[in-house]
């Protein structure tokens, strides 16, 4: 896992601050809103963060294998019946 800079959280909080209520975002990610706080600094900037995202909006969660996990072994099953 990765944890952006003091700057680089502040300019992301900055973008989706500019479209909270203006426009739609899409965030894909594998971490739940409470390990947020290990990417974005702090408790605050992660609470601020997950209350716009959540606020009007609709959380899709998917439970199971990683799709591309499935293409991979998809893709390799096939290539063994093209042998």
């Amino acid at each position: 896992m990765f944890s952006f800079s003091e700057n680089g959280t502040r300019l992301l909080f900055d973008v989706f601050g500019s479209r909270y209520e203006k426009g739609s975002i899409a965030v894909s990610t594998n971490l739940s809103f409470d390990k947020w706080v290990e990417v974005f600094g702090t408790p605050e900037l992660k609470a601020a963060l997950v209350d716009r995202f959540t606020h009007k909006c609709i959380i899709l969660s998917y439970q199971g294998k990683p799709v591309r996990f499935l293409d991979a072994k998809k893709r390799k099953e096939e290539m063994k019946i093209a042998s």
